[in-house]
């Protein structure tokens, strides 16, 4: 018999084989998106290029991608050792809401843009205080129900993500944003953008399938398609003013 089915669900029996080779494999893939992408901004936008202190989107997408791997390494620890619901299950979700937070905090900026000095402090307190609700709830009810806050926190979440980017999408389109061109034609911002809002719907559709292979490495997707569209969110007129000049 196969230890490796990719069509498993989550409907899987807890502590068998599959179950805990599946679900590994699946954090892997998960935490390998989330070490490129601290990889590549701290390499190139950081080193090289030096983009990344003048891109404060930038600077919460290296947090939340950062935060990201420990949850990943426990997760990973916890099907390898076949204890899914134990102390490393609460860690996990501890740092995966600590990710969450300026994950979902750098899409305030992106959804008000040009408002976002009026709400950035309001947005901010709300995704933290949901971020602690979420936590709290998860620790009351964990020997029951486990990771299921956090779940509807994650899909809260990506949809939060795929509104504010229709929302900037739509506003860059109009010219109620803009850019330099050198840093970004509009045409690339605009297809970054599309690009985002179709991988991340794809992400939020995959893991209301249950399917293991689609829901954990299409999260992590969607925290490269952060930094995909921070390097340009960041450098938009409504940031530059408030935080630094395009270099």
């Amino acid at each position: 018999m196969p230890y490796v089915n990719f069509s498993t669900n989550a409907s899987v029996p807890y502590g068998s084989d599959l179950r805990n080779t599946v679900y590994l494999i699946s954090h892997c893939w998960f935490l390998m998106f989330n070490v490129i992408n601290v990889s590549y901004l701290a390499i190139f936008e950081g080193f090289i290029y030096g983009r990344l202190k003048h891109n404060f989107i930038m600077k919460l997408t290296f947090a939340a991608c950062l935060l990201q791997i420990p949850s990943c390494c426990t997760s990973i620890h916890r099907y390898n050792i076949n204890e899914e619901h134990g102390i490393y299950g609460i860690l996990g979700t501890f740092f995966g809401l600590l990710a969450f937070t300026p994950f979902n905090i750098a899409y305030v900026y992106m959804f008000f843009h040009k408002n976002s000095k009026n709400f950035i402090k309001a947005g901010s307190i709300i995704w933290i205080i949901l971020a602690i609700a979420c936590m709290l709830v998860t620790l009351k009810v964990w020997e029951t129900d486990n990771f299921a806050y956090f779940q509807v926190y994650i899909a809260a979440s990506t949809a939060w993500h795929i509104v504010a980017n229709i929302r900037l999408l739509l506003a860059h389109k109009r010219g109620d944003v803009k850019i330099d061109p050198s840093i970004g034609t509009a045409d690339e911002v605009n297809k970054t953008l599309l690009v985002a809002i179709i991988l991340e719907l794809a992400a939020g559709l995959g893991a209301a399938t249950k399917t293991v292979a689609l829901q954990y490495p299409g999260t992590g997707l969607t925290f490269s398609m952060l930094v995909a569209v921070s390097r340009y969110a960041g450098n938009m007129d409504f940031m530059k003013s408030d935080y630094t000049s395009i270099p």
